[in-house]
């Protein structure tokens, strides 16, 4: 992805099932993250620019992955996210302790890439 995003290093026979940009919310904070789906992990990594300001890469093997869900546009959880939380469709995943809301585009695709 060159510019905004650092390149994501995979294995040969590691397939991608979901790619976009979006924007991880970081309690009022927006981060432009790249979401990658692979048969083996998900990857959510900070654009450069928010990776100078704090920004972290989060990997996860997709069996550590315990709930995703969409929350819809505008919703009163969406709402608590941030501004384009109330105009989109929020992604919340969530693995042991921790639960990342994001939004996506298509984030029909990326819940199917997560739960197949």
């Amino acid at each position: 992805m060159g510019v905004w995003f650092p390149n994501v290093t995979r294995s040969a026979d590691e397939r991608i099932g979901y790619r976009a940009a979006g924007n991880l919310f970081s309690g009022r904070r927006q981060i432009g993250v790249l979401v990658t789906v692979t048969d083996r992990r998900l990857l959510i990594v900070p654009n450069h620019l928010d990776a100078l300001f704090g920004g972290r890469r989060i990997e996860l093997p997709r069996d550590r992955l315990i709930e995703v869900r969409s929350e819809p546009a505008g919703s009163p959880v969406a709402r608590r996210c941030g501004l384009s939380a109330r105009f989109k469709p929020q992604v919340e995943i969530r693995s042991g302790g921790q639960l990342w809301a994001m939004t996506v585009i298509y984030p029909d695709r990326l819940i199917k890439a997560l739960q197949s």
